[in-house]
């Protein structure tokens, strides 16, 4: 682990997706404030987290959809949204999302998975220190937050 600031992590991973959105013209906006602090993580890992997340919004949000990714600091924790525009979750399947192999029935199914990214997604956040939840309304899309320690020991 390293120190880092999420900010450029998350316009590294919007670039990298950017191909993927504009094919689809879906706007991926970052609301970041700039006084974030940096945080001891493991850049790749919180990339892979950040990146399975904007991919699936971009992939489960129609065209002309838009997404978002935000980021806050709460107590001891930053908090990172990724909100989109998309096909939304039913509640049935919150429960079990984060699980491994899950696949959400409907219109999810059109899209190809393994059911392994969300599960994977949450074993890392929590290996990390932090949670990870979701809000959604099926035709409205989906909000992922998940949460990273800003202190990983007392030493800091």
């Amino acid at each position: 682990r390293e120190k880092c600031s999420i900010l450029d992590i998350i316009q590294g991973v919007v670039e990298k997706y950017r191909v993927l959105s504009d094919n689809k013209r879906i706007q991926v906006n970052i609301d970041i404030p700039s006084e974030l602090p940096t945080l001891y993580i493991d850049p790749q890992r919180i990339t892979q987290v950040i990146g399975n997340l904007v991919s699936n919004a971009i992939k489960y949000t129609p065209e002309d959809g838009q997404a978002c990714v935000r980021a806050r600091v709460n107590g001891d924790f930053v908090y990172v949204d990724v909100e989109d525009t998309g096909i939304g979750i039913p509640d049935q399947a919150i429960p079990t999302l984060f699980d491994k192999f899950t696949r959400v029935s409907g219109e999810a199914e059109k899209q190809e998975g393994t059911g392994l990214g969300l599960y994977i997604v949450r074993k890392l956040v929590e290996a990390h220190g932090g949670k990870i939840s979701v809000s959604s309304q099926l035709g409205k899309g989906s909000t992922f937050t998940f949460s990273l320690p800003l202190k990983v020991s007392d030493e800091e």
